[in-house]
């Protein structure tokens, strides 16, 4: 097949799809959208977003996801904190990426600052049947001004998939004060993996996403019912994760504390695949020595601002990836 990458062990080569998830931090334009409060990021703003920082953050964002879970790059890719398609079409230019086949599955947010999901893929192996957005709402009647999930059908080989893409409320105001934003985010996820699962238990289901909680918090161990392969049973999700927060590792650093806010979660059905199945132990953190902040593991990511001070680097998150053998 096409685009995927073969690993080596010592009797056969077998193929391996990519799938990965990356909070490129803020990946704006310099052009004032008058639809959304995007003056953050423009050439007059405190953060002096002008054309040669916005190319400078094209080309990080190339790299990182050019080698990102191996060394063709994810076959499959959710990103949020895009701003808009033409971005996304921009990134997908740079000369890292421009011959990899790479299409784009985006719709524009409710976000009041146009904060996106988007997800990217490469044509040869995935095939796409159809995209939609879930509202994520707080009440009964009353909608947030957050992200959709991104919810996105198609076929690898002879696997039916079904991704979304999340990226719920922020802990701007603090955890407590902020979690039931995000609980009403994991009640509208766990409603459309349900609906997934009214069809066919069988399904095969991935969940990726900058979650702002980690996999032991009440949203996604309780309201979304994501938590380890052994606990698995009536419709559930298992958090490929749970092993890396268990090591202390995490996606992003906070008052000099890792938190593992981005993860993947996939159906029970994806360890047991037609042709498609996944690789025990191979979901991971990407995080290369030269993503951390001066190359010190100790500093976490790189970023392109703290603050209003320009750093010129990556993101501040690092992304997540796991691999499916093809059988």
């Amino acid at each position: 097949m096409g685009g995927a990458i073969f690993l080596l062990n010592m009797k056969e080569e077998k193929p391996v799809i990519t799938i990965a998830f990356y909070n490129t931090e803020n990946l704006f334009d310099t052009i004032d959208d008058p639809l959304i409060n995007d003056a953050e990021f423009l050439p007059c703003s405190a953060k002096k977003w002008n054309s040669y920082r916005y190319a400078q953050k094209l080309n990080n964002i190339s790299k990182v996801i050019a080698e990102l879970g191996d060394k063709d790059g994810p076959e499959i890719l959710g990103l949020c904190e895009v701003e808009n398609e033409n971005v996304l079409r921009e990134l997908l230019k740079n000369p890292l990426l421009k011959n990899r086949g790479y299409e784009i599955v985006h719709f524009d947010s409710k976000d009041r600052r146009g904060i996106d999901v988007a997800l990217i893929y490469k044509k040869k192996n995935f095939t796409l049947i159809n995209k939609s957005t879930v509202p994520v709402q707080i009440s009964e009647d009353k909608k947030i001004n957050t992200r959709d999930i991104l919810l996105v059908q198609g076929t690898l080989d002879k696997d039916t998939i079904f991704i979304l893409v999340n990226h719920w409320p922020s802990r701007l105001s603090g955890q407590a004060k902020s979690e039931i934003k995000r609980i009403y985010a994991a009640k509208a996820l766990r409603k459309t993996v349900d609906s997934i699962f009214k069809f066919s238990a069988t399904d095969k289901i991935i969940v990726m996403g900058d979650f702002n909680d980690e996999p032991h918090n009440k949203s996604i161990s309780e309201v979304l019912k994501a938590g380890s392969e052994d606990n698995c049973h009536n419709g559930c999700l298992i958090n490929l994760f749970l092993s890396q927060q268990e090591k202390g590792r995490g996606t992003i650093k906070y008052k000099s504390h890792w938190n593992l806010i981005d993860q993947i979660m996939i159906s029970e059905a994806l360890f047991e695949g037609k042709s498609h199945r996944y690789i025990d132990h191979s979901a991971d953190i990407y995080a290369p020595l030269w993503m951390h902040y001066k190359e010190n593991n100790n500093n976490g990511p790189y970023r392109s601002f703290v603050g209003s001070k320009y750093y010129g680097g990556y993101s501040d998150h690092f992304p997540v990836y796991m691999h499916l053998e093809i059988k």
